[in-house]
Formats: structure tokens, sequence, C-alpha cells
């Protein structure tokens, strides 16, 4: 029986992504130390004999991809700027297959009610999944 993991990160909106070409606002991510995503590559390498890169914007969960909210909740954006939020998951790698670019990315699922109600707050439509990447097979 595998036990959960608890981690904590902070909250950001709308961070810098310098290589990001189009929906630059309306971002909010759980940033996480970067240790974790290189701790889990790892693991993809010895299995695998593959080589991952970082994540290019580092170990984070994206809670809102440029979304906007509507006039009825944008007043609540960046309630959460800063704030520390613990996020529990299993170590489990999961494989998803990339059909328009080939390759894969590696990702580890995990719920967060926390996450959740940041969605739930904004209006915004809820996904009760997440996922941290630990890294893709091929980069842009």
């Amino acid at each position: 029986m595998s036990e959960y993991i608890e981690l904590e990160g902070y909250i950001e909106y709308d961070p810098d992504r310098k290589d990001m070409k189009r929906r630059t606002e309306y971002w909010c991510v759980l940033q996480l130390p970067n240790d974790l995503v290189r701790y889990y590559q790892y693991f993809v390498r010895k299995e695998k004999h593959i080589q991952l890169e970082m994540p290019a914007w580092g170990a984070h969960v994206s809670i809102i991809r440029g979304e906007k909210p509507d006039a009825e909740h944008i007043h609540l954006w960046k309630k959460y700027h800063r704030q520390k939020i613990k996020i529990k998951f299993k170590p489990y790698i999961t494989e998803v297959k990339d059909r328009k670019k080939g390759g894969s990315f590696y990702i580890i699922n995990f719920e967060s009610p926390d996450l959740v109600e940041i969605r739930r707050e904004l209006g915004l439509p809820i996904y009760p999944q997440f996922h941290i990447t630990i890294g893709r097979t091929y980069y842009d």
C-alpha cells in the first residue's frame, strides 16, 4: 500500500512565462520545488531509458490556463496570491501520449479540494483532477 506524499507550494497568478506567445493572461499556478520534478525524472530515466527535460516553466500545477473570469467573479482574481497550499499525491507516474506532436508526457495525477475551490470561486468549470508534469519526450 502506497502512502500519500504531502507537499507545499504557493499560488501565483499571471506568472512570468517569457517563452509563451499566446494566452499569457489569466493564468494561476501552484509553484512547487523543482527538485520534485528532478526526483521523479530519475525514475522515468531508469525505467524507460529516456531523457526528460525540465518542464519549460519549472515544477508547477496549472490551476487556471488563460481563462478570464466573468464580470461577476473577476474581483476575486488574485485572492490567493502567494498563499501556501498543501497537496497530497501518490507517487504514480503516468505516461500520456501526445497524438498531435508525437512523444509522451509523464505526469502525476492528484485531487485537491483547495485547487477546485479556486476554480469554483471564479465561476470556472470544475475539474476534479490536476497533475504535475514530470517532463515530456519532445520540445518545440
